[in-house]
């Protein structure tokens, strides 16, 4: 029913109660968005007589609703011995087997709800455990932010010039001597008077 259809409704029947009770009662409990049209009311009619609280006789009258994709029960509670007469004194609507789901039923819903929670839980596990898995890499990272170039080192030069020049100095007195034997021989003289003076070149 749509708003315009209500409002017309509650105006021009606003002597008749039970009515507006239960237009009002329809669009509370009744979602055409989820369940689709009224289609019409099925020939199930129940009644059932009980007495309400202080006593005095009632009378309850169950309809069947059938929409487009599910069933509404309509209830009305009718007092007998109203001031009035006979009234409708509460109207209930309820979606059919609303609050009676069978053993099945509810297995399955719990069976649902037991594997969406066991996927959440495996879910937030398998995240920890690749997060704790890069925690391995944040040093390297860090590493590589913080290293300073680093400052190679010179190869001692003085050093080896130093052990150059004493070799070339011990080759250089062997040579000497070497010559000076080989004058001495050919002069037929001794090399003791022979002064050798090695000269370094700059």
């Amino acid at each position: 029913m749509t708003e315009s259809e209500r409002e017309y409704v509650e105006e021009n029947y606003s002597s008749q109660p039970q009515t507006v009770a239960i237009i009002q009662a329809y669009n509370k409990s009744v979602d055409t968005e989820k369940y689709g049209a009224f289609v019409s009311s099925k020939d199930d009619v129940k009644v059932v007589e009980n007495k309400d609280e202080d006593g005095t006789d009632a009378v309850d009258v169950t309809v069947t609703l059938a929409f487009e994709k599910k069933d509404y029960i309509l209830t009305l509670h009718v007092d007998c011995f109203d001031t009035i007469g006979a009234s409708v004194d509460t109207v209930t609507i309820k979606a059919k087997g609303e609050g009676e789901e069978s053993l099945g039923e509810k297995m399955a819903n719990a069976a649902g709800n037991t594997l969406m929670g066991m996927g959440t839980v495996f879910l937030v596990l398998i995240f920890i455990s690749l997060l704790i898995s890069c925690f391995k890499f944040i040093p390297q990272i860090m590493d590589k932010f913080t290293k300073k170039p680093s400052v190679e080192e010179k190869p001692e030069v003085v050093e080896e010039a130093s052990e150059t020049v004493t070799a070339n100095e011990e080759d250089d007195s062997e040579l000497i001597a070497v010559i000076a034997a080989a004058i001495a021989a050919s002069e037929q003289t001794s090399t003791d008077s022979f002064v050798v003076r090695s000269i370094r070149r700059r």
